[in-house]
């Protein structure tokens, strides 16, 4: 273009991505060049958040279907069909979701075209109800990322972790999503994790609703019809049998599709199996295929009829070649195995064997996968198992091993003995200046000096410990992954998310007061300068270090076994090279500006090597490292713990679920801690005392007695009201876990210091266990607390000492049994609580607890409840009554009056 022969022409380009223009002519005048850049709108903070969660969701459940094997080219066809339950229920909705496990693209379509998109997954033991859905999230998560269906982000949720007697839908989610993912990208300065929910950006797979006790799974589902409102999505997967006695207990979960996954037909077993075996061994399985193909089913058929089993028959048998090859053929044997649980049973018992087969040693592992003794595998497996069950729960956390009961008997010894190892050093340096003659005048005051340096430095670890305690809270003893304290902004960004102000002004006050003791004492004296140096650098800057590297990390993904392992190492290192210093120098420059007699060097060495040694020992890794040394000195775990748990879930044996193991199904976790499985397909039989589907052992945690046999109580019953009256001892036990913190510290403390063998040196330790002993003593001998408790047709009411509350039943809302919290403190007793409707009258302070929840009662030290106490409760409050150890049964009203019972009615 000629601009001067068509000056009123110009080139325009709007909306272009060029990045570089060339402009090719005669240019005749000026030139005015004119670059308009209009920026175009990025994405708004809560929708990067919500994308960020979608990718690390998607990540995480992928490597997760990577390592069952869900994305073989062979799948297993499992056929699901609708399934109302009953047909006559009233929340039943239009719309089919049926189809096949191996077109899983189905499924999420049939899903996508729900109003309400609510999806429940029903299926007897094996079935393959987590498997579907986590491959249902997988589409759905690949369908948005790719650019398609813009739903909310589905994220797999275990419901073991939520307690919905307690704690909201929402905030449990907005929690999880919170500690699973602490990274995300923050909306005006705070996690995107409540906005998330809230907005219904979240879809919850909610996974585990059978493992649940019976009480739980009826909480749930109240909880979810009550809590979800009209467009709400949810994936719910369940056994059958369960789901079915929850939905007679409480209600089905409204607007949802329901599906129930269909046995394995026989075509379907074969092909299956055939895909998985070399051609030329095909013919092994001809017995067992003849078997499949029989009518009336045989007992291999019926066994093979579920996913777990032929996962479990193709992983047992995959072994073709070699002398200890097994033959599939055995399964045909109806003699050997006359029934289906003895088909199951022996596949269960051999896939340990099968998952740990010998194969070729990789020359860059320690232990290749495969290379751990089958027979031992099994063992510690069983062992782990066993615990899990015992403890009621299905979760295996490496931080919480030292909470089994062999590792609690010798961790402390171990622990103890490894502090009198470590005052080995400390001594030999004490003496060695103490005895050596020099300018500095060592001697008996010289060593002084250097035990006062040693002493000082395990008291502020100690102090520093309990700063960052209560910064964090309870948290500070679960392993996080560390935020990166070279990144200090976003380090104290991560800390000041994981507090409160509450919590933050008490662990600043923590610091605040002894540097302002040493700034008093550097304004006493004339050499001011080392009380300066010992404030700063000895005191107020490890503080900052400790809680910046206490804080979580900023990663998005979420948490795992090995993550967290090694972002605990990484903060017990970066402790001992960053705090630990500071420490010492902080001491080194009480000798060096305070011209006091001694080596500054010695003094700083023992500053940091004190420092060093209190926060190891008291880290979550070294107690780890305690347990499972205990724990493997008994043959009950490997040396090599982490790395066998990673190969058992390389097998296909366990599951990731956050930072932590668990067995990939709970069928497989009875049979190894040798419980027998109760929930089998069709109607459930409840054991007498033990929940259906409860995972932890049978019975309620301790028997007590009737109320009416316990000395000084009365019970008076009859059709009009139930009344307790009596006195009890004030026993006091919510000051012991604090104690036992201190008391513990301070333990440690004098074995580091090398004063074990002085009785002076425990008396800290016995004076604040004494301490604890006297405060449950005191509350033993002061007068009994008088207490009484009515139950009517119209109202609950309690009387404790001279404090009184009395309840309607319609503004009871539910009744449990929880432990009592008297202003924020846990006073580790269990008692009867009530929850309200809103805008129910509230009673005195005195009774207020936690999360809503109001005390009526004390009752023990454990959750259980006297019989008679139970079924009065059940009889007067109704469906409001929550047992906690299952249903009770309400026993008629008694004809005559208990003992101690003026007769009449009260």
């Amino acid at each position: 273009m000629d601009s001067g022969t068509a000056p009123n022409i110009h080139n325009v380009v709007r909306d272009s991505t060029i990045g570089t223009l060339v402009q090719v002519g005669v240019l005749n005048g000026p030139l005015a060049v004119r670059f308009e850049v209009t920026a175009r709108p990025g994405p708004e903070p809560l929708e990067r958040a919500e994308h960020e969660l979608a990718r690390s969701v998607f990540r995480r459940w992928r490597a997760e279907a990577n390592a069952w094997q869900l994305s073989s080219t062979e799948p297993l066809a499992v056929r699901w069909a609708a399934n109302w339950l009953d047909a006559d229920h009233p929340y039943k909705v239009g719309g089919e979701v049926s189809g096949r496990g191996d077109r899983v693209g189905t499924m999420a379509e049939a899903y996508l075209a729900l109003r309400q998109r609510r999806l429940v997954l029903l299926g007897g033991p094996g079935a393959g109800k987590t498997t579907l859905a986590v491959l249902l999230t997988l589409d759905l998560l690949a369908r948005r990322l790719g650019g398609g269906d813009r739903g909310p982000v589905p994220v797999p949720l275990s419901l073991e972790t939520w307690n919905a007697g307690e704690e909201h839908l929402r905030a449990w989610m907005a929690r999880r999503i919170a500690e699973d993912h602490p990274g995300l990208p923050g909306v005006a300065g705070r996690h995107p994790a409540g906005r998330l929910v809230g907005d219904r950006r979240v879809l919850p797979v909610l996974d585990g609703l059978d493992e649940l006790p019976e009480h739980r799974r009826r909480d749930v589902l109240l909880a979810l019809n009550r809590e979800l409102g009209d467009g709400d999505p949810v994936i719910l997967t369940s056994r059958t049998g369960e789901y079915r006695l929850a939905v007679r207990q409480a209600a089905p979960l409204r607007s949802a599709a329901v599906v129930e996954a269909l046995p394995v037909e026989p075509e379907d077993a074969i092909a299956y199996l055939r895909a998985a075996t070399p051609p030329a061994l095909v013919h092994r399985w001809e017995p067992v295929f003849e078997e499949l193909r029989e009518v009336p089913p045989e007992p291999v058929r019926t066994a093979l009829s579920s996913p777990l089993m032929l996962w479990l028959a193709r992983r047992v048998y995959a072994l073709p070649y070699g002398p200890h090859a097994p033959d599939p053929a055995e399964l045909a044997d109806t003699g050997r195995f006359p029934t289906p649980e003895a088909v199951e049973n022996h596949l269960l018992d051999h896939i340990v064997p099968a998952v740990f087969a010998p194969h070729p040693h990789a020359p860059d592992r320690l232990h290749a996968p495969g290379q751990w003794h089958p027979e031992r595998a099994r063992r510690w497996l069983a062992s782990l198992a066993r615990r899990l069950t015992a403890a009621g729960g299905a979760r295996l956390e490496w931080w919480r091993l030292d909470r089994t009961g062999p590792a609690r008997l010798l961790t402390l010894p171990m622990l103890l003995g490894l502090g009198v190892v470590l005052s080995l050093v400390p001594l030999t340096v004490i003496e060695e200046y103490a005895s050596a003659p020099g300018e500095y005048g060592q001697g008996y005051a010289s060593a002084l000096g250097l035990r006062t340096a040693l002493s000082v430095s395990l008291l502020y670890a100690v102090l520093l410990r309990a700063c960052a305690l209560v910064w964090f809270g309870e948290r500070i003893g679960d392993p996080r992954r560390r935020a990166n304290p070279f990144r200090l902004g976003a380090a104290l960004r991560s800390a000041r998310r994981a507090t409160s102000v509450r919590r933050a002004v008490g662990a600043s006050s923590m610091v605040v007061v002894p540097t302002a003791v040493l700034l008093l004492m550097a304004a006493g004296t004339h050499v001011p300068g080392g009380y300066l140096a010992l404030a700063l650098l000895g005191f107020t800057l490890p503080a900052v270090a400790t809680v910046v590297l206490a804080a979580p990390s900023d990663t998005v993904d979420a948490p795992s076994p090995d993550g967290l392992m090694r972002g605990e190492r990484r903060s017990v290192l970066l402790t001992v090279v960053i705090v630990a210093p500071l420490m010492g120098l902080g001491q080194g420059s009480m000798v060096w500006l305070g011209s006091l007699g001694g080596n500054a060097w010695t003094h700083a060495f023992l500053g940091w090597y004190g420092t060093s040694a209190m926060f190891v020992l008291l880290s979550p890794w070294a107690r780890w490292v305690l347990a499972k040394t205990s724990l493997a000195v008994l043959g009950q775990v490997p040396w090599s713990l982490m790395e066998f748990l990673r190969d058992a879930h390389r097998g296909g044996l366990l599951r990731l679920e956050g930072g932590a193991y668990r067995f990939r199904n709970p069928r497989l976790q009875r049979h190894l801690a040798g419980v027998p499985d109760h929930a089998a397909p069709g109607p459930v039989r409840p054991e007498p005392g033990r929940p259906v589907g409860a995972s932890r052992p049978p019975g309620p945690p301790r028997e007590l007695p009737p109320v009416s046999r316990v000395r000084g109580f009365d019970v008076h019953h009859g059709p009009g009201g139930f009344v307790l009256r009596g006195r009890s001892r004030r026993l006091v036990l919510g000051h012991w876990p604090v104690i036992g913190c201190f008391a513990l510290a301070r333990a440690v403390m004098t074995a580091v210091g090398g004063q074990w063998g002085q009785a002076t040196a425990w008396m800290p330790v016995l004076f604040l266990l004494g301490f604890g002993a006297l405060i449950t003593l005191a509350g033993l001998l002061l007068p009994r607390l008088w207490m009484e408790l009515r139950l009517t047709p119209e109202t609950i009411e309690s009387a404790v000492g001279r404090h009184h509350c009395l309840h309607r039943w319609p503004d009871v809302e539910r009744v449990a049994i929880r432990r009592i919290h008297r202003r924020g403190r846990d006073t580790r007793l269990y008692g009867i609580h009530v929850r309200l409707f809103p805008g129910a009258p509230r009673p005195p302070r005195f009774f207020h607890g936690r999360d809503g929840w109001y005390s009526v009662l004390p009752v023990h030290v454990t959750s259980a409840v006297p019989p008679d106490l139970a079924a009065a409760l059940a009889r007067f409050a109704g469906p409001r009554w929550d047992g906690g150890a299952g249903e009770a049964t309400v026993p008629p009203p008694s004809p005559g009056p208990s003992r101690g019972t003026p007769s009449g009615t009260p």
